[in-house]
């Protein structure tokens, strides 16, 4: 693990992952596919993923190879990155999401920074100009909200392209939040929104 460790500290190809879900629903508009990235700082009290904290190696993968295993999966709309936190990872982030919107991929991507935080990061422009969607701000708990693609009412969701439209965005206000997905080793997967 110290190996694994040390190259991810020094090495920009590779994305620290939590896991993956080649086709979710919750996760954006149409069928995504969920990169969830290990990692972050905020500790959001009541956060959903708990689990993504800490920013020990857990599933490193190259950024050429997560792109194959995405591109790879039929019938999907785009992808969605959600953690953890992904700026926290902002070059390898970068390196995946170039050749995914080159193939015509969207992209959402969800922080617990604000927009404006994201901007002031070194690197953080170019992150956002590859985002379709922004969901943004640190989960609050005395703030969610149990409608909609945010957790807690503070959060922002951000158009960053013409892409899609205001008249695009009702899935936000599915009552479906929350997707259970079996594994056939009978692992048990939920993702989405913690239902109220």
């Amino acid at each position: 693990m110290k190996d694994l460790k040390n190259r991810r500290l020094t090495d920009n190809s590779h994305i620290n992952l939590h896991g993956i879900i080649e086709k979710t629903s919750v996760n954006g508009p149409g069928e995504r596919f969920l990169v969830q990235v290990q990692g972050c700082t905020l500790k959001c009290p009541g956060c959903f993923n708990p689990e993504t904290h800490s920013q020990e190696p857990r599933w490193l993968i190259t950024t050429e190879d997560l792109y194959n295993r995405i591109t790879q999966v039929r019938g999907i709309e785009g992808v969605t990155i959600s953690g953890g936190e992904p700026a926290l990872q902002i070059e390898p982030i970068i390196r995946l999401l170039v050749p995914l919107r080159a193939s015509g991929y969207s992209v959402l991507l969800f922080s617990g920074r604000t927009r404006e935080e994201i901007l002031s990061m070194e690197k953080g422009r170019q992150l956002l100009g590859l985002a379709d969607i922004l969901i943004d701000g640190p989960y609050m708990e005395r703030l969610r909200t149990d409608s909609g693609i945010t957790g807690s009412s503070n959060q922002r969701v951000i158009l960053l392209t013409d892409r899609y439209r205001n008249a695009d965005m009702s899935w936000i206000n599915k009552k479906e939040r929350t997707e259970l997905i079996i594994e056939p080793d009978g692992t048990v997967i939920v993702t989405g929104f913690d239902p109220p």
